[in-house]
């Protein structure tokens, strides 16, 4: 599995690429291996050599490290049109899949630019994010007012970034500069005395929940170096028990859930922060382990008379470790830190300490260096760009019987443009010219014309067959009228064609019914079925079904729940099945629900390799927190990407109220269970639907993942 890290400055940040660098030591010195990912350089011109950027500078430093090609484009104003935007965007996946062989990926996020808004910029970052599903690193450089500045940003990270966004967050790293003006600062010996200080900040802790401070980076000469004495003092922090003297500290480490496996590899030159929120874990993992510690420790919080009574507390001391105090949060911690760290370095003058910015760690090692078994996710634009990626390879021949429609047209040219498939339009030879012409467009040397005129004459028998209810004239004239049921013979009796895609002027009906008689089903398949991708911004979901089966019994929705999980697999997703209902668990009872209950039994009964989960309700099948309320010994634990409905009036409103509500893009219904594929088309579909549709209907035609 790949590892992506993305560093995504927040705010006006002009220091990333220094950052980037001393970032790049922690992987060379651990001798791993790695890219680089810088993905658009602006050049303001032609030149696209000897640009100082971060590329240019890790080159100079390192030889070895593997550079994925960036994109360049003169400016980013380029990127303003939406058609741009999405072209440039594949490009970018283009190359990273192209020149990326690394096990571990750093991705630049992309700088401010002041010619256009920083909320462009911001959203460019979470895109590149999402297509190349990387875990973010948010860079944080405070402005002037240190506190206050980094406040606001922590509350834009989580009002943008996160909110309704589905990220793996590692946290935050502090990029800060000695041009700060430091206010508020006392130069006195007792440097950080509270009571006499005329502004303290408060800082409301709910802001930045789940936010991880990871550290923060100086530009400085020198190690942070500093007597453990002198900095309880600064910090004017209380002795619980301190044994050890004349201790020096070289690293400070916030102690956290992603760090709690490794406390005993911190050596006595460092100094472990821990706060109460994480008292428990802390405990756990000591009393866990026989090992000693050998770190100092100082506890945070307003839990001091509870710590002192605690079992932990005697036998910390009992070991001889040192221990401190302090009533404060977090952040109010990292502010004080920050001044002590800049005044003392203003008076520090000793060369001997060797060249190093990071002072301030939290467990960085295992943070960037750990393997991650992460469960393989499509953002909705990495999906779109799998489709047409896997279809290009595969050569297919699709047939379009509405070839006389501008939109069936135009998505016919944009497959030979993208070599997603050939197509074969069925129509007026004269008309499909002619549209071509009005449309501006040329006709692709492999698109293929055929007049309904010209060969329904060939399946007028194989017709008849089918339909016996006509004298053999009125075939023809029925051929040429039903180029839906013309495509379909030339289907099932020509090799060389791989699929059906209609409906843009027909009915479902229209569609399926002769699918049916003509195609027919797969062996062992009661019935055809229907499903939708829903392409969320950062996730993939499947409904089923919203366009066949008007009301399901048990056994039909058992097989829905198959056919729907298998197509998925097709498509690279793991399968969630969560069986819709409007109870949870046991919560309710009836017909409908028994129904559900059933049905999800018999897919137990016949695939127990599917994950499956019913009745469930809709909230408790995509919440985690929803889940452990109403189902606490769920398997899918509000991880469901599969949801099938109970009839298809509950799925076909859903998919439609979603679809509509939340502004996102719904591919489908894509047909389940036939020979060979046939998707129906909505009739208000775009080009771009039609175009995603071929795409869907080549990679059914195959039985390869992703």
């Amino acid at each position: 599995m790949v590892r992506k890290i993305i560093l995504i400055p927040i705010g006006k940040n002009k220091n990333l690429t220094s950052f980037i660098l001393n970032l790049s030591n922690i992987f060379i010195k651990n001798n791993k291996n790695f890219s680089f990912f810088n993905p658009f350089i602006e050049t303001q011109s032609n030149l696209k050599q000897n640009i100082k950027n971060s590329s240019y500078y890790l080159k100079k430093k390192n030889k070895f490290i593997n550079f994925i090609k960036p994109l360049f484009i003169k400016n980013f104003s380029i990127l303003l049109k939406k058609k741009n935007y999405s072209l440039y965007l594949e490009k970018l996946l283009d190359n990273y899949y192209l020149y990326n062989n690394k096990k571990i990926v750093l991705i630049e996020g992309i700088q401010f630019h002041q010619d256009i808004s920083i909320n462009f910029f911001n959203q460019l970052n979470l895109d590149i994010a999402r297509i190349l599903n990387a875990e973010i690193i948010f860079i944080i450089t405070p402005e002037n007012d240190f506190f206050e500045d980094l406040k606001y940003k922590f509350h834009f990270i989580k009002n943008f970034f996160l909110k309704n966004n589905c990220f793996k967050v590692l946290g935050v790293f502090i990029n800060s500069y000695n041009k700060i003006k430091l206010n508020h600062i006392s130069h006195t010996n007792k440097l950080l005395s509270y009571n006499n200080k005329k502004k303290i900040y408060k800082l409301k802790n709910f802001i930045y929940k789940n936010i991880l401070i990871l550290g923060m980076f100086y530009k400085y000469k020198y190690y942070f170096s500093i007597k453990l004495e002198k900095l309880i003092s600064f910090l004017n922090a209380k002795i619980l028990f301190y044994k050890k003297k004349n201790t020096k500290i070289n690293y400070i480490v916030f102690f956290s859930n992603q760090n709690i496996n490794e406390i005993y590899n911190f050596k006595k030159n460092v100094l472990l922060i821990i706060s109460f929120n994480y008292f428990d874990n802390f405990k756990k993992i000591l009393f866990l382990k026989k090992k000693y510690i050998q770190c100092s420790l100082l506890f945070i919080g307003n839990n001091k008379s509870f710590f002192i009574h605690s079992r932990i507390y005697k036998r910390l001391k009992k070991n001889g470790i040192s221990i401190f105090f302090l009533n404060i949060n977090l952040f109010n911690l990292l502010y004080y830190l920050h001044q002590i760290n800049y005044l003392y370095h203003k008076k520090c003058k000793k060369k001997e300490y060797k060249k190093n910015s990071f002072i301030l760690f939290s467990n960085i090692n295992s943070i960037f260096l750990s393997k991650k078994n992460k469960v393989k996710k499509f953002s909705s634009y990495k999906f779109l760009y799998k489709l047409k990626k896997l279809s290009k390879k595969q050569k297919k021949i699709i047939i379009l019987p509405e070839g006389e429609n501008l939109k069936i047209i135009k998505a016919a040219y944009l497959c030979h443009k993208f070599n997603i498939c050939n197509c074969l339009l069925i129509g007026n030879l004269n008309e499909i010219h002619k549209k071509f012409f009005l449309l501006g467009l040329s006709i692709p040397k492999n698109l293929k014309i055929y007049d309904p005129k010209d060969i329904s004459k060939n399946y007028i028998k194989i017709c008849k067959k089918t339909y016996n209810n006509l004298i053999i004239y009125d075939y023809k004239k029925f051929l040429e009228k039903n180029t839906i049921i013309l495509s379909m013979f030339i289907l099932m009796n020509t090799v060389k064609f791989h699929g059906i895609v209609a409906g843009i002027e027909n009915t479902t009906a229209n569609v399926i019914r002769p699918a049916l008689k003509i195609v027919k089903m797969k062996k062992n398949i009661n019935l055809i079925s229907s499903i939708f991708f829903m392409l969320f911004p950062d996730k993939v979901f499947i409904y089923g079904d919203c366009a066949i089966n008007p009301n399901p019994n048990e056994i039909d929705l058992s097989e829905i729940a198959i056919q729907s999980a298998d197509s998925a697999q097709i498509f690279g997703i793991t399968p969630k099945i969560a069986m819709l209902s409007y109870s949870t668990n046991n919560s309710g009872s009836g017909l409908m629900v028994d129904k559900i209950r059933i049905a999800t039994e018999l897919v137990k009964k016949k695939r127990p390799d599917l994950i499956i989960e019913g009745p469930i309700q809709y909230d408790a099948a995509i919440d985690k927190n929803i889940s452990k309320i109403k189902f606490s010994k769920s398997i899918i634990s509000g991880d469901a990407n599969i949801f099938i409905f109970p009839d298809l009036n509950s799925g076909n409103i859903t998919y439609k109220a979603v679809q509509r509500s939340c502004s996102i893009f719904s591919l489908g219904p894509m047909i389940q269970g036939l020979k060979k594929p046939v998707n129906d088309l909505s009739r208000g579909a775009s080009t771009e639907d039609i175009l995603y549709t071929i795409a869907l209907t080549v990679i059914q035609s195959i039985d390869n993942n992703f």
